[in-house]
């Protein structure tokens, strides 16, 4: 599967547990795209905030829409890191915040 990486605002070394999360969650989104997806590419996207990253994958393969986003799966230990967390399957970028 092809897959197109960008990068958006000014790249900065992440917390190790964010950087951990971040991996796993593109990961995770990567592995929804090639088992349910049913297209050969896809665009990951990540955002680099002032208090947050927010990561974006993107395909235009089966989902109803012209686009599907493909939903992550938060694992507990990701909630602990992340209280604002969130994952949907419907059209909306995943945003992470470390908090504290």
């Amino acid at each position: 599967m092809r897959v197109d990486v960008q990068w958006h605002g000014e790249r900065r070394p992440l917390p190790p547990d964010i950087d951990t999360s971040a991996f796993r969650i593109v990961q995770e989104s990567l592995t929804n795209v090639v088992r349910h997806a049913g297209t050969t590419a896809c665009v990951v996207s990540l955002d680099y905030r002032d208090e947050e990253l927010a990561i974006e994958v993107t395909d235009r393969g089966l989902g109803g829409d012209d686009t599907h986003k493909a939903p992550a799966t938060a694992w507990p230990a990701c909630e602990s890191v992340f209280p604002c967390y969130t994952a949907s399957s419907v059209p909306a970028p995943i945003r992470m915040a470390a908090s504290g």
